[in-house]
């Protein structure tokens, strides 16, 4: 049981980290200058502000102890971000790599 738990705990930090850390850079760049994202997808700068700080919302949400249903929608909307992603990238006929 230790085990399971260590791996748990190790995923879930490593996932708030690297989506929680992409969501804080979201935000500081909404007040930077914008990278390629902007010109190429179409989306208006602020919207990247505003889905940074739910990243990092979503990110602090699965690290908190107990709160289930919370957790459950932090992974499922960072699910929805990802694929939105991919979806917005493949329409502009960038690669799967972008």
């Amino acid at each position: 049981m230790k085990a399971k738990n260590i791996a748990y705990w190790t995923t879930t930090i490593l996932v708030a980290f690297f989506i929680g850390s992409g969501g804080v850079a979201q935000i500081w760049q909404y007040h930077a200058k914008p990278h390629g994202v902007v010109p190429v997808l179409g989306y208006p700068l602020y919207f990247f502000a505003i889905l940074g700080f739910w990243k990092a919302l979503g990110a602090i949400a699965i690290l908190v102890p107990r709160f289930p249903r919370l957790k459950e929608w932090a992974y499922a909307s960072f699910a929805i971000t990802l694929f939105s992603a991919l979806v917005a990238h493949l329409a502009v006929g960038d690669g799967v790599e972008a």
